[in-house]
């Protein structure tokens, strides 16, 4: 395995080439628009859609709110319609995987991309920020008939990612580690961050659980105290007190990397734990149960567990008595040392190149274990 300081060195003189390359397929020319639309949907063809992440599903629409929610669908014609309502969020639009614009806040809107020729095309959106006190809703694609509606294409690989922050691209395409709130959002991309990375190199369709200050039994700095990630986890949209999980989704491999909120901030009076020994003891015995469950809900899949080489002498003690407990029962529990990070995003938060560093890390690792898909 690459050793981080090389492997930062290699992603530095290479990476964004490669992150272009691999996001958006290349250089491409295109006098394709994207523009408001007004058309009667009634009377057009709703395509059939691929979607990634948990959403809330009704005949009408889907509510969606976690990071990296994309929606994808395959038609033949010179033009497609789609309807969002989203007051919030930003979104990048790929005809042929590549990008044709960016919406942003799209407040129920409807949008007609045009100038395609006539043959098949495939269209992606992506959503780029992190909406932790809101949710969208996404109508679909739409084509004026039915000749020109294709199957949407689904991936025979399927990933599943669970962490906070680093795994949502907090600020990573920020110059600078003082961000405001406008900046935050504007230089938040989660298609930057790594779980995205790792599954475009696959050819995967994932999802994400990911929530910034998202801790496994403390959120960062106590917040939402009692709402740690298990209170979110399989969730649609974080309000619907359901827990409904894709039955078409049945994960390959679940990437997990959490805990650095948990122990970030000093314990405070009035919180369930007397001192860091309290709060240790229960951060490994909810960790090792959530893992279980994890495990009997996913029996087939290879679990991965983020290990950071930095970190800080109680959540390093605390993971090793995880990974040795789980480890010792589980043959397909695997960990994954990842590398300390450069942090140069908003607010101390992995950059670019930390995030290219982390997917290669991980690619490297599964292909090292060859897994059965």
């Amino acid at each position: 395995m690459i050793g981080g300081r090389c492997l930062k060195n290699l992603v530095r003189r290479f990476g964004m080439f490669l992150a272009v390359l691999t996001l958006f397929g290349g250089s491409f020319a295109s006098a394709q628009t994207i523009a408001n639309n007004q058309n009667d949907l009634a009377n057009m063809q709703r395509l059939p859609q691929n979607i990634g992440g948990n959403v809330r599903q009704s005949p009408e629409y889907v509510e969606y709110q976690w990071p990296a929610i994309y929606f994808e669908a395959r038609f033949n014609g010179p033009k497609v319609i789609f309807k969002i309502d989203d007051s919030y969020n930003r979104f990048r639009v790929l005809i042929d995987g590549h990008e044709i614009g960016i919406i942003d806040r799209p407040i129920a809107s409807q949008f007609e991309v045009t100038g395609l020729d006539a043959s098949e095309h495939a269209i992606r959106i992506d959503k780029l920020t992190e909406s932790i006190s809101s949710s969208g809703r996404f109508y679909g694609f739409f084509v004026e008939n039915q000749s020109q509606s294709l199957h949407a294409q689904t991936r025979e690989r399927q990933i599943e990612f669970i962490g906070d922050s680093d795994l949502v691209g907090y600020g990573v395409l920020s110059k600078t580690r003082d961000c405001d709130g406008t900046e935050l959002r504007n230089m938040t991309d989660s298609t930057r961050a790594y779980p995205s990375i790792i599954a475009r190199h696959f050819d995967a369709d994932f999802q994400l659980y990911a929530y910034s200050g998202i801790g496994m039994v403390r959120n960062y700095g106590n917040n939402l105290p009692g709402q740690p990630l298990t209170h979110f986890y399989g969730r649609t949209v974080f309000g619907n007190l359901l827990t409904t999980r894709r039955e078409d989704f049945r994960p390959d491999i679940i990437y997990i990397a959490l805990g650095s909120n948990d122990f970030s901030t000093e314990i405070k009076s009035g919180e369930p734990w007397q001192n860091s020994e309290e709060l240790s003891r229960d951060f490994v015995q909810k960790y090792i149960i959530f893992l279980r469950d994890l495990r009997a809900r996913n029996p087939n899949s290879t679990i991965f567990f983020g290990n950071y080489v930095n970190a800080d002498s109680k959540l390093a003690a605390a993971y090793s008595q995880i990974i040795a407990q789980i480890a010792s029962t589980d043959s397909r529990f695997h960990v994954i040392l990842l590398p300390a990070a450069e942090a140069t995003a908003c607010h101390w938060h992995p950059s670019i190149y930390d995030h290219l560093s982390m997917a290669q890390i991980v690619i490297s690792r599964i292909n090292e274990l060859k897994p059965n898909w």
